[in-house]
């Protein structure tokens, strides 16, 4: 599989189309969803062959927590095609989602998963954060993720965020998207 990078702002409507039609298959509850209103920073697409089979994204925000200020990345629409799973894919475009934060300058990485799929997560290098959940916005319909079952990840990367690393074990951060959202 070979990795393209695309700034979500950049991509084609070709490509957005492939994207949707991959998670389509994918996640068929969620069949004929729009683009989202709230482009994320980056795309990372799998190619084999010129077919796209598996895509991330990269999603970025400014959170405040317990007084601290951070540049927040998240971990959004990770999804392969279910012809190419087992092969090391998901874990081969996480990582390189996370070498794409680290090097834009996060300083935490933090996002929410069905509790199945937290083993690949940790593998990857995030922790996950039993007792620290995520809400999308202040918006009275905003997601909680522990009221959906989610698991949270979290993986600080800056000297910042690292020193503050206790202020993480538990809580609740409260992101800004918009309603219905979630990282």
């Amino acid at each position: 599989m070979h990795i393209i990078f695309y700034p979500q702002q950049d991509s084609s409507q070709e490509l957005r189309e492939q994207i949707l039609a991959l998670e389509d298959r994918a996640w068929p509850s969620l069949r004929g969803a729009p683009w989202p209103q709230r482009e994320h920073r980056v795309s990372l697409c799998g190619k084999e062959n010129g077919l796209l089979i598996a895509h991330a994204a990269v999603a970025a925000a400014a959170l405040s927590y317990k007084g601290q200020s951070y540049r927040a990345f998240g971990l959004c629409e990770v999804v392969v095609a279910p012809e190419y799973r087992g092969r090391g894919l998901a874990l081969a475009l996480i990582a390189a989602a996370r070498e794409t934060m680290q090097r834009e300058g996060a300083d935490l990485c933090v996002f929410t998963c069905e509790p199945e799929l937290c083993g690949l997560y940790t593998r990857a290098g995030w922790r996950q954060m039993d007792r620290l959940s995520v809400c999308g916005g202040t918006a009275p319909g905003a997601l909680h993720s522990d009221s959906l079952g989610l698991c949270t990840l979290l993986s600080l990367f800056s000297p910042k965020a690292v020193s503050h690393q206790s202020d993480f074990a538990c809580g609740e951060l409260i992101l800004p998207l918009e309603e219905g959202e979630l990282w």
